[in-house]
Parts: C-alpha cells; sequence; structure tokens
C-alpha cells in the first residue's frame, strides 16, 4: 500500500501479515459440498482487483454465518484482516493459478464497497490455446479458462443409468487452431442450450472460466465444475481474435436430411454433419468388430494364425477388440449405411467387445451376432458423421460416425434448479466488458476513473448466497 492508494494491490499480499485491506470484485462463488455427507465444506470466491489480479478465497463453515447474506457474486468489497497461505501442492481443481490463497478467520472484515474508487472489471480469465488442453488432461491441479467458436452443436440428451437421469449439452469450440469437445451437464447445460443453439447465421463465440478436464472413452472433453462459467459473445478482446480466424467454412454443418446430405459437393470434405435418423437395420452378418493394436491403433488382421501389425511390424497374441456395428439409417428423405464405432457402441450398451465373449462357454467357430445390439435396432438418434472423400467424391453412402446421442423430445418448460444458475442473462449473451487473459500481466496504470455502471442482477447468474453454486 502506497500514500497514493490507501488500498493493497492482491499482487502485493504475502503470509507475512493478516493485517490487508484489499478493495476487490466478487467474480465467482461457489459452495463445496461433500459426496459422502452432503454437508457444505465452506464456500469458495474468486476476487479480482483494479489491476486485473485474481486470487481464491476460502471461507470456512464456522465463518460463514457472518458473511453469507452480505456476499453477493459481482459486488464489490473492501476485504481485510484475513490471513493469506501458500499452497501446498496437493489441492485439486483449483480456479485460480497463483501461489497463495485467502482465508477468512473470525477477524476477516468483507464489507460492500459503495465509493468512487478506480474500476475494477466485472471479469478476467486465463486463457489457454485449445491445443494445450489435451497435454493438460492428467492434471487435477487445475480448472481451465478457454475460449472458441462453438461448432457442431445438438440439442440436449437423456440418458438413464441405475435409474439416474443425466442430461448433456454437448458441442465442439475451435479457437482457429485446434478443436476440443465441450460437454455441460443437467441444470448447467438446460441453462444454455438455448444460447448455444442460437444464431446458427453468425459465428458463435464462447468464453468458458474454470472448467474441468474429463477424459471419457480416450477423448478429452471439457465439463462444467461449480466454480464454471459461460459467456456468449461477451465484448472481451478475445472474441474479434475468434471470429477472424474462424475462416467461415466451419468444420461442422448443423442438422441436415438424408436428401441434402448427399447433394453436398467437394468443399465438404473431411467435415462433420449431423442426421436425425432412425435405425431400419442392422447388418447381422457384417462382422460386428474388429481387432485392434493397442500400440499403434489401427485394425490387425490374421496371418498364418497370428495377429501382426502392419505399422509397428510387432506380432501380436492377444488383440484388443473393438466394436464396428454396421447399420441402416432412414430419415423421411432417404436411407444411408452408417458404421456405429467402439466408443458410441460401448457408450450405449455399456459393455465392451471382451464382456460379450466372455459370456460365451467356449469359443465359436462363427461368433453370433449379439442380441444386446439389438437395442439399437428402431432407435432414434442424432449422429454426427465425418465425410470422407469416397462418400463426397466417389458417391458411397456409407459413412462413419463419430459421435450417436439419442434424439429426445426436450421439455419447454423447465427451471434450473437453484444449485447452478438462475438464469442466463442478457449481459453473459453479449455485454461482458473486456478484461485481460492472464492474471500475470503488469499492472495497469492507475487512473482516476469513475466506476462503471455495474448491476449484478444483469451480469450474474446467482444473488446472495442462498444461490451459490454448488457441487455434488
Amino acid at each position: 500500500m502506497t500514500a497514493f492508494n490507501k488500498y493493497d494491490l492482491l499482487s502485493d499480499i504475502d503470509t507475512k501479515s493478516f493485517k490487508w485491506n484489499c478493495r476487490v470484485r466478487a467474480q465467482t462463488i461457489w459452495k463445496v459440498i461433500s459426496r459422502e455427507t452432503q454437508t457444505s465444506f465452506g464456500i469458495n470466491i474468486i476476487f479480482l482487483d483494479d489491476s486485473n489480479n485474481r486470487i481464491h478465497a476460502f471461507i470456512n463453515n464456522k465463518f460463514i454465518d457472518k458473511v453469507e447474506e452480505e456476499i453477493v457474486e459481482g459486488e464489490i468489497y473492501a476485504l481485510s484482516n484475513f490471513k493469506v497461505k501458500n499452497y501446498l501442492g496437493d489441492e485439486t481443481f483449483r480456479a485460480v493459478r497463483g501461489d497463495k490463497h485467502i482465508y477468512f478467520t473470525e477477524h476477516t472484515k468483507c464489507i460492500k464497497d459503495n465509493s468512487e474508487e478506480l474500476e475494477i472489471e466485472s471479469y478476467a480469465f486465463d486463457i489457454f490455446a485449445l491445443d494445450e488442453i489435451e497435454q493438460n488432461a492428467n492434471d487435477n491441479r487445475f480448472l481451465f479458462d478457454v475460449a472458441g467458436i462453438v461448432q457442431n452443436a445438438r440439442p440436449i440428451i437423456s440418458t438413464m443409468k441405475n435409474g439416474v437421469e443425466t442430461k448433456r449439452l454437448m458441442f465442439d469450440i475451435s479457437d482457429g487452431r485446434s478443436t476440443i469437445k465441450v460437454t455441460l451437464f443437467n441444470e448447467f447445460g438446460e441453462a444454455y442450450e438455448g444460447a448455444v443453439l442460437s444464431r446458427k447465421d453468425v459465428p458463435l463465440a464462447i468464453i468458458l472460466s474454470a472448467a474441468k478436464i474429463i477424459t471419457y472413452e480416450g477423448t478429452v472433453n471439457l465439463t462444467n465444475y461449480p466454480a464454471t462459467r459461460l459467456y456468449v459473445n461477451t465484448k472481451h478482446y478475445y472474441v474479434p481474435y475468434l471470429k477472424d480466424n474462424d475462416d467461415e467454412e466451419e468444420n461442422m454443418v448443423n442438422c441436415i436430411t438424408m436428401q441434402q446430405l448427399q447433394a453436398l459437393g467437394k468443399d465438404f470434405i473431411q467435415k462433420r454433419v449431423s442426421v436425425q435418423c432412425t435405425v431400419k437395420r442392422l447388418e447381422e452378418k457384417s462382422t460386428w468388430y474388429y481387432a485392434n493394436c493397442a500400440k499403434c491403433k489401427i485394425e490387425v488382421f490374421r496371418e498364418a494364425g497370428r495377429y501382426k501389425c502392419t505399422k509397428c511390424k510387432r506380432t501380436i497374441p492377444h488383440p484388443d477388440k473393438r466394436f464396428r456395428v454396421s447399420t441402416i439409417c432412414t430419415d423421411k428423405t432417404g436411407s444411408i449405411g452408417i458404421i456405429f464405432p467402439d466408443s458410441q457402441v460401448r457408450r450405449i450398451i455399456q459393455k465392451t467387445v471382451f464382456d460379450i465373449q466372455a459370456e460365451y462357454n467356449e469359443e465359436p467357430l462363427e461368433e453370433p451376432f449379439p442380441d444386446i445390439l439389438r437395442q439399437l435396432h428402431h432407435k432414434d438418434y442424432i449422429v454426427t458423421l465425418l465425410l470422407s472423400e469416397e462418400n463426397i467424391i466417389n458417391g458411397s453412402t456409407v459413412y462413419e460416425a463419430t459421435e450417436v446421442d439419442n434424439a429426445i423430445e426436450k421439455t419447454a418448460d423447465f427451471s434450473p434448479g437453484n444449485q447452478i444458475l438462475d438464469k442466463v442473462t442478457p449481459n453473459m449473451l453479449e455485454d461482458t466488458p473486456q478484461t485481460r487473459n492472464s492474471t500475470s500481466w503488469k499492472s495497469r496504470a492507475r487512473k482516476n476513473t469513475a466506476p462503471i455502471p455495474y448491476d449484478s442482477d444483469d451480469i450474474l447468474p446467482t444473488k446472495g448466497s442462498k444461490h451459490i453454486k454448488t457441487e455434488t
């Protein structure tokens, strides 16, 4: 703190004192709930100061009563008399990258600030390039801020497992160099379905903050965590960059008919399209699985009684086995052949090829078509296809599917619960103030400007601690 500024910067606080005095905005607030006991550990907050420094703060249960009803996401506070701790290194899913965090004590004061002080932005992000996400897939220390153009958005699908319904909103995002899958679950996904599926005539740019990396069936996805927030077509400086790099020939075409599919030209080679169709027939006489080299991930064939990989030249005594189910699918305009891939078949039937083969008492001379695969028959799906040169140039009507999602009827009166999001506010969809992309940047020059007009009801998804995001 200097003689010209009565507040400390978040970048300057350390563990040597607790007599700090900071002016901060509560950018994000969420509550942690134990999976085992369903009780709360406390409240987490991301604080942001006028130099766009961010820090994570934690309020233990025993101090919550003093502040729970007073701290609202988006408001500005004078924060003083708090403890600063260094991270130990084993903490997981940290929303802010840094070496320290704030702990509230019984002496901590967090008082709403309505003074005419320096401007504090509404949000700041630490945006990672999408090609960096996969290499961090096994690092659960951090959550990630990413940005991209929405592609391949599909309506919400619903699945049942062990009597529990799970809803998923799935789409891809691209930053011009790389593409990654996004899966938003349950109420969070439902809250944003309309925004993500809208405005197909213009590029739809999103910033997904504090997203969690998961790996599903060998594919890296970004998904929501209690700290996650999503902003659509904001005024952040990175959004025009994304739109400029969208190269106007998107890799994904939204859901089309089979008649339209077969009329696509060469500009669509290696692009993906979605079709909504019914599985009219299963090709039961075709081989429903193939042998795979676990190292090279390519199909291997039996030669002189042994499997040999043509790439790594290894003889494989016991290869991996993957589903490859051939179907004929129809809609009102036509029919095509679609090959359902291993990852999607496994997700639908919850079994592997080995699971099915283990049910045989002894190895049959000719393996029968499994009954469990017949549950695909007469079902409606939204199928994402990757268009090959064979399809576009040579006219092949057999397509490779990359994703197979249940086509369900959506209800129009669903209200997402308080746990995730009250509403998608207008400001989330188009008017978020510009912020920096990294907390490691140098502090900007301090200006004697009035604070920006701010209305938390218009900008933020929560109002008061009773609507704090929860982790289950």
